[in-house]
């Protein structure tokens, strides 16, 4: 509060050293910039916005604060003679400084390889892979609202608790309060999911020629969905002024996708050396199937 009304304070200045006229706007004269920069909280009788409460409304500081993400990682790893394996998995909590609402990121993976030797002529070589992550967040409120569309001189909460209206909504209905809007005025979950398995096997008829066989799946899936609510605002004296979002322009939206591809595939390989010579050649068969569904839905007016 202090700070904005030494810097209009200042730019009033300029402008009288130029031998220009000032520019009050919404502040009149300079009394009144002169109690802003005071730092004096109260009831200011304003020609445009009428008799409205002013005092620290710095966006910024009411919306954003300290906050605390970790990692954590772990994996094993072994073997024999015939065999090895990894096994590998991780969770990471992504916290963004927003500190009114939740917005935040998690994720979760999971990795396992595993070959062995079943014969001297057979082997197996396998993965397993597992991916999920939740982004969650308010729907709106974070733009240039959030900090610097508006005077810093509104308090999010009017002294009934109710959401205080920019402006102080007596003669001005302002439709802005990124506070409100974070906290009651909608929000986005967005949940991706991912499954990979892959299996090889591969037999030795002879020294020269093998036969492999391979499969691989994997499935992505993704859930989505975002709604947007109507928040009242009010006046310092707590009288109903006008709605973030009007009750109109509510709605859900959710949308899914489902997308599962299958891999077959078979080799036939063949290599030998006579003398200076050498002869390779491969036969192979492979065949692919995808698969994409998706569904999307949205009900507005709330």
């Amino acid at each position: 509060m202090t700070e904005y009304g030494n810097v209009y304070l200042s730019a009033v200045d300029s402008d009288a050293a130029a031998g220009k006229s000032p520019n009050y706007f919404f502040w009149d004269n300079r009394a009144t910039l002169e109690r802003i920069a005071a730092g004096e909280e109260g009831y200011y009788d304003l020609p445009i916005n009428g008799r409205v409460w002013l005092a620290e409304g710095n966006r910024f500081d009411d919306l954003f604060g300290n906050s605390y993400s970790n990692q954590h990682n772990i994996s094993v790893s072994g073997g024999t003679e015939i065999s090895n394996f990894r096994i590998s998995a991780g969770y990471d909590e992504n916290v963004g400084g927003l500190k009114v609402a939740d917005d935040s990121s998690d994720r979760f993976n999971f990795n396992l390889n595993y070959n062995v030797d079943v014969t001297d002529r057979l082997s197996l070589n396998t993965n397993v892979s597992y991916f999920h992550r939740h982004v969650s967040g308010p729907t709106g409120g974070l733009a240039r609202d959030a900090a610097a569309y508006d005077a810093p001189l509104f308090p999010a909460y009017n002294d009934q608790g109710q959401y205080y209206s920019v402006f102080g909504g007596v003669d001005i209905a302002g439709q802005r309060n990124a506070v409100a809007q974070v906290i009651d005025g909608g929000r986005q979950n967005f949940i991706d999911e991912q499954m990979k398995i892959f299996a090889q096997a591969t037999y030795k008829i002879t020294d020269q020629l093998n036969v492999t066989g391979s499969y691989a799946f994997n499935r992505q899936q993704s859930e989505d969905q975002e709604y947007a609510l109507s928040v009242p605002l009010y006046s310092w004296q707590g009288d109903f002024v006008t709605n973030i979002t009007a009750p109109s322009n509510t709605y859900i939206e959710e949308e899914t996708s489902n997308i599962t591809y299958k891999n077959y595939k078979s080799t036939l390989n063949y290599n030998n050396s006579f003398g200076d010579h050498n002869v390779t050649g491969l036969l192979a068969i492979e065949a692919e199937r995808n698969e994409n569904n998706g569904l999307r839905a949205k009900r507005e007016v709330l």
